[in-house]
């Protein structure tokens, strides 16, 4: 059919001109001569389908004539289809050369192959607890995800301590693969001895979960077992002078129980002593204890918190606290400190040194610098490079020294003492202490 129908296309145009041809020649004239007929131009030729003689008539089959009726309409479709698809194409070029530009969607959520941390309660409430009372919660903990995960630390505030993570009944080593699906606990304790009164502690999880660290909350109010004056029990002696003798008073009591007993101290430092006695004749639910500084300590910040062990399992914490000060103060401490000296700048510092009422006139006799580098393997004498001045505010009472770090200094860390020399009988000799560094 296909052959029939190219055929047919191949030769119409040849055959209507030949029969347009022969029909109007059979109407109007004669047969034309024979010389007349070989001078007249010859039809163009094809070499698939000659024309035939313009005397002879072509035939079409009917069903012939069907089939290129039906291959016209066809051709005319496909026409037609590839002009509407061509319309198409410019409308969606032209819409997206004319519609606004947009962002790709962000993808959230978590990833579907990721480790997962999940704990159904991150919160615990201990609710009342005497201080000195220990408290220990188990957080359980699955790895939710569709990855193994990894727990790096678990880090407690202060105050909270995180016993142990467990996987089932054994200890988990951080760092290690927690799969798919596993569970565990999470351990905390919390201590409430010398605290009282709300008390809030956090623990933060640390793995790699994509959502980050989680944070466990603990809570619980904490009542006393001991109640004391002053409140915080600490017991501030401010400035006390060497060989004066000071003493103050704390008192505990309790209605926990009927009666307690202090049963002996820890250990106590020289120059602190410290006794105790009911507060009330016949009434052993509050005591008087009291704490004395005398001989003993040194110059300078004095510090300990003292221990009292009692029969009603509990211990008595109480601090004191005291500046210790001889006869020779020095303003505003014993130390100079010069920080960070640009290279070639001279620098000073200076302290002032008086002595207290009472005291015989001070003179000041003397001053020795030993200041050397620091950080060397042999450290370099750096004395010539420093001067130091003494000044009377008020002659017998107050003096200034000052202490000069000259333009010539070198680079680098330097640290020492100056001793000052007095002419006092129980304070020969003051030490201040110096350092700074060179850039």
């Amino acid at each position: 059919m296909r052959f029939v129908l190219f055929s047919l296309l191949s030769v119409l145009p040849l055959v209507g001109c030949g029969s347009g041809n022969a029909a109007e020649d059979s109407k109007t004239s004669a047969p034309a001569t024979a010389p007349a007929a070989a001078a007249a131009p010859a039809p163009a030729a094809t070499p698939q389908a000659p024309a035939p003689s313009p005397k002879v008539a072509a035939k079409v089959d009917p069903v012939e004539e069907d089939d290129l009726a039906a291959h016209r309409k066809m051709v005319e479709a496909a026409k037609r289809e590839a002009d509407d698809e061509g319309a198409r194409k410019r409308e969606f070029l032209e819409a997206q050369r004319t519609s606004p530009v947009t962002a790709a969607p962000v993808p959230t959520g978590m990833p579907r192959s990721a480790p997962r941390l999940f704990l159904r309660d991150k919160e615990k409430d201990f609710g009342s607890m005497l201080d000195g009372e220990v408290s220990t919660h188990d957080f359980a903990f699955e790895n939710a995800g569709d990855a193994p995960l990894t727990i790096s630390r678990v880090q407690p505030s202060c105050g909270c301590t995180v016993s142990e993570v467990k996987i089932g009944d054994l200890r988990y080593e951080y760092g290690r693969s927690i799969p798919s699906g596993t569970q565990g606990t999470i351990g905390v304790r919390l201590d409430t001895h010398n605290q009282h009164g709300a008390l809030a502690k956090t623990v933060v999880v640390y793995s790699d979960d994509p959502a980050g660290p989680i944070t466990l909350r603990i809570q619980a109010q904490v009542e006393q077992f001991f109640v004391f004056d002053p409140q915080p029990p600490t017991l501030n002696f401010e400035t006390v002078f060497l060989g004066e003798t000071r003493t103050k008073i704390l008192t505990v009591r309790t209605d926990r129980v009927e009666a307690f007993h202090i049963t002996e101290p820890a250990p106590l430092p020289k120059g602190l002593a410290v006794s105790w006695e009911p507060l009330e004749a016949g009434k052993e639910n509050a005591w008087k204890i009291s704490a004395t500084i005398g001989e003993g300590p040194n110059e300078g910040t004095f510090t300990h918190r003292v221990t009292l062990k009692t029969d009603a399992d509990r211990t008595i914490d109480f601090y004191v606290t005291a500046s210790i000060s001889g006869p020779i103060q020095i303003l505003p401490n014993a130390y100079i400190l010069f920080g960070l000296i640009q290279r070639g700048t001279k620098t000073s510092r200076s302290v002032e040194l008086s002595v207290r009422e009472g005291e015989p006139p001070l003179e000041i006799t003397g001053t020795v610098l030993d200041v050397t580098e620091r950080g060397g393997t042999a450290p370099k004498d750096l004395r010539e490079y420093f001067t130091v001045n003494v000044r009377p505010v008020e002659e017998g009472k107050r003096y200034v020294v000052e202490v000069v770090a000259l333009d010539t200094l070198p680079p680098g860390v330097f640290g020492g003492t100056l001793h000052i020399q007095t002419n006092h009988p129980a304070v020969p000799q003051r030490d201040i202490v110096l350092s700074g560094f060179i850039r």
